[in-house]
């Protein structure tokens, strides 16, 4: 069979170059540290017995719709001082990627330092969200 010889159009050549595909483990190279930095100073002022949703903390940074990035950023913390376990999903329920030693490891941390949860297992928002408005930092 005799092969065709199709000359490609140099808009498609560009279109296909456009195409980047990542991984989320990608983003934490492609975000800068000081959006990171700015999460961890947020997270940082959640007081003990106090739980905030990615989504306030991404809406406290200044980002709409930032709550995954938020995420990236708890899972990739290294710091110690940061508390990322009273970071919690916007019902309250906590993450098994928290669960480094045993399952439910977040949830320990978090019932030691006083945070109530209701019966389905998720934080008690209405007693224990933390707004930054409480903060006068």
């Amino acid at each position: 069979m005799k092969k065709r010889n199709k000359k490609r159009s140099p808009s498609r050549d560009r279109k296909e170059k456009r195409i980047v595909r990542r991984s989320k483990s990608d983003y934490n190279r492609f975000m800068s540290e000081t959006t990171f930095d700015i999460i961890y100073k947020i997270t940082k002022r959640i007081p003990p017995g106090k739980a905030a949703t990615y989504g306030q903390i991404a809406a406290a940074a200044g980002m709409v719709r930032g709550a995954r990035i938020v995420g990236y950023a708890m899972a990739a913390c290294k710091d110690p001082e940061v508390p990322c376990h009273r970071v919690v999903d916007r019902f309250g329920g906590t993450k098994p990627a928290f669960d480094h030693f045993f399952k439910g490891t977040q949830r320990a941390l978090l019932e030691a330092e006083g945070v109530v949860f209701t019966e389905a297992g998720n934080v008690d928002l209405d007693l224990c969200r933390w707004t930054p408005a409480e903060d006068p930092r």
